[in-house]
């Protein structure tokens, strides 16, 4: 079955790609370029693998051969034109992917450009591939408040439910914590090392704070408050 809101199944897919997926490049011979879009999960997450290949009508599902990790792997150049780009062009990636993206969009854009012989394709695609994540990037999604959260408002005006959901389904965390032998908390949290501006919308939108930590960043909270 199909997800019935298309529009929230892309917002949701952006915020699952913000937190699980890649965007490659790939020169396998001189002349001759893949694109490789892919998004990880463990095995026993499978079933979202395939719920995403089935709800895009397009890609594949890879299982490695020792049982641990599956991917969904889209490879196809025309998929990934007609299907793919235009999602991503509609809602934007909040985190630094945003930029692996942009290369990969301008990669395809080259490839597909009957302008261009092989050789231009070639230099061009071996310059895109060689530029780096700039210091601080931030996602060009949050150009909308200027590229700083100060409130709730802020935060939703960039992230939406689904797209928190799906991001909560690559990143997030729901664990028990034992705070005496009598006494169990529940708690949640969402670790990165990137992308403080992320963290601190995400926290404006659940009522809880960032912690800044020696080589990442977190939300996290066990207050009930919070949790309910």
């Amino acid at each position: 079955k199909l997800y019935e809101n298309r529009d929230n199944f892309h917002q949701w897919l952006v915020g699952f790609t913000d937190g699980d997926g890649s965007f490659t490049i790939t020169r396998v011979a001189p002349g001759k370029w893949t694109l490789f879009f892919k998004l990880s999960q463990s095995t026993y997450n499978l079933r979202i693998l395939y719920f995403i290949k089935k709800q895009l009508g397009v890609g594949s599902v890879y299982v490695d051969p020792d049982g641990n990790k599956g991917e969904f792997r889209l490879r196809d150049r025309k998929s990934i034109g007609k299907v793919l780009l235009p999602i991503f062009a509609n809602h934007p990636l909040l985190t630094t992917k945003y930029f692996p993206y942009l290369k990969f969009r301008k990669a395809y854009e080259i490839l597909e450009n009957p302008l261009l012989s092989t050789e231009e394709k070639d230099r061009l695609l071996l310059e895109l591939q060689g530029v780096p994540l700039p210091t601080n990037y931030m996602s060009p999604g949050w150009e909308v408040v200027n590229y700083k959260v100060n409130n709730t408002l802020d935060a939703t005006l960039v992230i939406s439910k689904y797209w928190l959901v799906g991001f909560t389904e690559a990143e997030g965390s729901f664990y028990l914590v034992s705070k005496s032998s009598t006494r169990i908390i529940h708690a949640f949290e969402i670790t990165q090392k990137l992308d403080i501006i992320v963290l601190e919308a995400i926290a404006h939108i659940l009522g809880i704070r960032v912690t800044k930590k020696m080589t990442y960043n977190t939300v996290v909270t066990t207050n009930s408050r919070a949790i309910s």
